[in-house]
């Protein structure tokens, strides 16, 4: 933080001119000791660079500077406080988007209430957009019960785009959504039976690739500028609709090659009982045929996860999902 300018008297004998100095910034903690740059690197380096506060408090030590993981964790707490009314707003922005995609992942809290240390909780994360660009939203709860997408999407019309998790059914079947799947997860089945040496489970992932690269081709196209919205719709149904009916039927003739409870009839069947989502994808240019854009902003989480391990209360954990 800069100095904060300060204009004395002028130094004029029986100068009455009164001292004037410039109002120190807004701080986004009121009362803090801290500035807000400072603030920003304690939350950019947990949050961002995913370095656990202990570890902070140790580097800080090593330049002379005594600041608790007590008080770094209650500068976090204080901060996602703070960002109520954002979160709120963009909570709303993207129950307007025309498409939203929805996630979850484990994140431990120590002193949930009614809970052991050891349960597993989530951070909930969901993707919306707002004038193509994208938002996320995350949000810390207990349960990866199925009222969870229920609540937040109550009254919510439009596309929304998820894994094969069950626990989005319900919403799924809600009237005024359309429920859009993932390939990414249908082809992950198949690697699993690849990696078993399933030569037939080759030919779909294959067949999954060359879609893929026409997607990622007329996608170029498209945010280049050289394909309208319209022209980008229309071509992509006209080139994809039949490699879909082609995977669509090779499914189907797979279905009793190997049994339901093997690898790649696991994959078979997982595929076919997506398949009528699957195709949703082409019908609204903001929808890709998989979630991975909602996995990748998951990923930060996760990484921090990793070095972190838990929170301690759910106060935390929602604080860190407001930050996140």
């Amino acid at each position: 933080m800069g100095f904060i300018k300060k204009y004395g008297p002028c130094g004029c004998k029986d100068c009455q001119s009164p001292i004037i100095q410039a109002p120190g910034p807004v701080k986004f903690i009121p009362g803090s000791r801290f500035s807000n740059n400072t603030l920003a690197f304690f939350l950019t380096s947990k949050f961002v660079d995913a370095q656990p506060f202990y570890r902070m408090e140790q580097i800080l030590s090593r330049f002379g500077i005594d600041t608790p993981r007590a008080t770094l964790c209650a500068l976090a707490i204080r901060a996602g406080r703070s960002l109520g009314d954002l979160i709120e707003a963009m909570k709303e922005d993207i129950k307007r988007s025309p498409v939203v995609l929805m996630d979850e992942t484990v994140v431990q809290v120590l002193h949930e209430r009614n809970s052991s240390p050891q349960s597993k909780h989530f951070m909930w994360v969901t993707e919306g957009f707002s004038e193509g660009k994208p938002l996320i939203f995350f949000h810390y709860h207990t349960s990866r019960s199925k009222e969870i997408p229920l609540k937040f999407l109550k009254d919510y019309q439009g596309y929304l785009q998820t894994d094969g998790y069950s626990g989005y059914d319900e919403i799924g079947r809600v009237p005024g959504i359309t429920y859009v799947g993932c390939l990414a997860h249908v082809r992950r089945k198949f690697i699993d039976a690849e990696k078993l040496g399933s030569k037939e489970a080759s030919i779909f992932i294959s067949m999954i690739g060359e879609l893929y690269e026409k997607e990622a081709e007329l996608r170029q196209q498209y945010e280049e500028g050289l394909l309208t919205t319209e022209s980008f719709l229309s071509l992509r149904r006209k080139e994809q609709t039949p490699k879909l009916t082609a995977m669509h039927a090779w499914l189907i003739a797979h279905a009793g090659i190997s049994p339901p409870t093997l690898t790649f009839g696991k994959a078979v069947s997982y595929a076919l009982s997506q398949w009528d989502k699957l195709t949703h994808y082409l019908d609204h240019e903001l929808l890709t045929p998989d979630t991975n854009t909602i996995e990748n902003a998951i990923r930060p989480f996760v990484i921090g996860r990793k070095n972190w391990l838990f929170s301690d209360t759910p106060l935390g954990a929602h604080a860190s999902a407001g930050i996140f």
